[in-house]
């Protein structure tokens, strides 16, 4: 990929950042608006994604765990009864507490997937998002791969990173 492409691109970080300026003001109904289903895909994304430089380079952003734990944090305040929202701020915290081994942010995590367990439903995906949150709690090692769709094996993401 030649400069030129790279600098006519806008990463992926200025997209959000973008959307999120925008301050867009749709809202479905209490729960559902535009700009809090923003902040909870910013949040997913920093959560995921690799922190590497080639990634950067790339994609004009990186894996950033304290990025993420503000946007979901943003979200929440903006939909509080939204239950992927609190799994992912559950899944967050739990992340940061395993990989820096913060006690503190564990607890907080474990806290917010305990609580997500009893929420009441508002999206059909809901009951997955539940379940999932009784696995983060019993296997919290998983949560910085953490995927509605399943888990990602992150020794794949740091052996493709080495590159």
């Amino acid at each position: 990929m030649g400069a030129e492409y790279r600098d006519s691109q806008a990463g992926v970080d200025a997209l959000i950042e973008r959307g999120i300026a925008l301050q867009p003001t749709s809202r479905d109904n209490e729960w559902n608006t535009t700009l809090g289903n923003l902040y909870y895909a910013a949040s997913a994304f920093y959560r995921v994604a690799p922190d590497g430089a080639w990634v950067e380079w790339v994609i004009g952003a990186r894996g950033n765990k304290d990025r993420a734990l503000d946007y979901i944090e943003h979200a929440i305040a903006i939909s509080p009864m939204r239950v992927d929202y609190r799994l992912e701020h559950g899944v967050v915290l739990t992340c940061i507490g395993v990989e820096r081994g913060d006690a503190a942010a564990l607890e907080r995590g474990r806290s917010e997937l305990a609580k997500v367990r009893t929420m009441p439903h508002h999206l059909g995906t809901d009951p997955i998002d539940q379940r999932n949150a009784e696995i983060l709690l019993a296997k919290p090692e998983l949560a910085c791969g953490y995927s509605r769709d399943g888990f990602i094996d992150l020794r794949d993401v740091k052996r493709a990173s080495a590159f």
